[in-house]
């Protein structure tokens, strides 16, 4: 699973299959899954703060 950083925060990224569910690294170069299935992006995002927005810019 790989955490990509948004603004202080971390964001969960990771592939799932279409077919079997099973859970793949984002940095895996198969196209597909082994039993055939296609990758789904699964994402959680960081949860939103108003609070951050910069309303002076």
């Amino acid at each position: 699973m790989i955490s990509v950083m948004t603004g202080g925060d971390s964001m969960k990224v990771n592939y799932v299959c279409t077919k079997c569910g099973k859970v793949e690294d984002v940095t895996t170069r198969a196209p597909k899954c082994k039993c055939g299935g296609l990758w789904k992006l699964q994402y959680e995002l960081p949860e939103f703060d108003e609070a951050l927005i910069d309303k002076d810019e």
